[in-house]
């Protein structure tokens, strides 16, 4: 026999060995005939190709453009800037804050470097639509003899507050008279910053600046009524709510208190778990309960994040006058946030971080949301390192650290 025959008789008898073999296993529907179905991905993406062969060669209609057009997640809002045709607000000193007084009829302007006060008369010009925010010739630079200015607060009837470096002395100035009297300094430490109430608030508090006192002291005396201190090396910022007898102040370490201004006692304090350490802080005392009336406190963390809390202007609430629980964290920045503004009427927020170029953004209160179109890519800002809102005009005005000072109107 051959080798080919030899191989083909192999061959032939593993086929009739596989006919005899059996299954181990027997189901009723293995002979009927395997039925397949594309997975669900699948037929999608077949659909998604049919449809782009037909429509191939067809023009984009107005419709589809829109509908590719990628839509933006916050509000919008129009926003002019107000040019100042003089070269007063042009400066190589950083500028380190703006504040206006609550009625908008003056504005303070502190640079670094110099040892002076700049102060602004808001001139009242009123156009054919709207109020329009113009400033007057400056009224006077306040200068200290021995200290430099580190802030300044305005209060009541025009009286200017200034606290020096290495100082524990606080000055008072007039606005209209600069007439200046001199309070009672404290020798426990230097005096950081001050704040002001609004309203028919008649206190201010001032911070120390190696330690965690705060005074509260009386306007009308100027003495000090309470000292406060919070369980951190400094104070992030003072909150007045005069309507429930209460200051609500947060310190570098994330901590809220509110305290009893009768008792001058920690009547709640809690720990904002949203931020590791707080950097800056704003406050409104608001008209009402709802947001965009109602009373809340920003915390800006050294993170990025802008936390808001709502606080109770009812005066006959029985509960805590803070919530511990934020109503929105906002992180629209990546760096420290550095400064923070409210509009007196509690519509807007602003914060900024002096660490990167136009980081500044807006939010809107009522709806909770960040104003998407401002700033754009074709605005240049610089650096900001502070923001102020002016009372009346729906104006703010940021301070960069190049110098310059840019008013923005938002129209609304």
């Amino acid at each position: 026999m051959t080798l080919g025959g030899m191989l083909a008789s192999v061959l032939s008898d593993e086929k009739a060995a596989s006919k005899d073999r059996h299954a181990v296993w027997h189901d009723s529907d293995d002979e009927a005939p395997v039925t397949t179905t594309d997975p669900i991905w699948a037929s999608k993406r077949r659909k998604i190709a049919e449809g782009s062969q037909h429509e191939r060669f067809q023009l984009p209609t107005k419709v589809t453009s829109r509908e590719l057009k990628q839509k933006s997640t916050g509000t919008t809002f129009k926003i002019a800037k107000q040019n100042d045709k003089s070269n007063r607000f042009i400066g190589s000193d950083c500028v380190l804050r703006i504040e206006f007084e609550s009625n908008g009829k003056y504005m303070g302007v502190l640079r670094k470097g110099t040892r002076g006060l700049q102060v602004f008369k808001v001139d009242e010009h009123k156009s054919k639509s709207n109020e329009r925010f113009r400033l007057g010739p400056g009224l006077q630079d306040i200068i200290l003899d021995n200290y430099s200015i580190t802030s300044f607060a305005f209060g009541g009837r025009g009286i200017l507050m200034i606290v020096g470096t290495f100082s524990t002395i606080l000055q008072k100035y007039r606005v209209a008279s600069a007439i200046a009297t001199l309070s009672k300094g404290s020798n426990e430490s230097c005096y950081d910053r001050i704040y002001n109430g609004t309203g028919d608030c008649n206190m201010y508090a001032v911070s120390c600046h190696d330690n965690g006192t705060v005074l509260l002291c009386d306007s009308r005396t100027n003495c000090a009524i309470h000292e406060l201190h919070v369980n951190s090396k400094r104070c992030a910022g003072v909150g007045f709510y005069p309507n429930r007898n209460a200051v609500i102040l947060s310190d570098v370490d994330a901590n809220v208190y509110h305290w009893d201004i009768k008792s001058g006692r920690c009547a709640y304090k809690f720990h904002d778990d949203y931020s590791v350490h707080v950097s800056s802080f704003g406050s409104c005392q608001g008209t009402g309960d709802g947001y965009g009336t109602g009373a809340f406190i920003a915390n800006g963390s050294n993170s990025g994040y802008l936390n808001l809390f709502p606080v109770s202007n009812n005066i006959d609430s029985v509960g805590d006058l803070i919530s511990p629980i934020p109503t929105k964290s906002f992180g629209n920045l990546s760096t420290e946030v550095t400064s923070i503004a409210v509009e007196p009427t509690g519509a807007f927020v602003a914060y900024t971080s002096v660490h990167k170029k136009n980081a500044i953004r807006l939010i809107h209160v009522p709806s909770l949301s960040v104003v998407s179109n401002w700033p754009d890519d074709k605005l240049y800002i610089g650096r900001p390192t502070t923001v102020a809102f002016c009372p009346n005009y729906n104006t703010f005005v940021v301070g960069t650290r190049a110098g310059k000072i840019q008013c923005y109107k938002i129209i609304y």
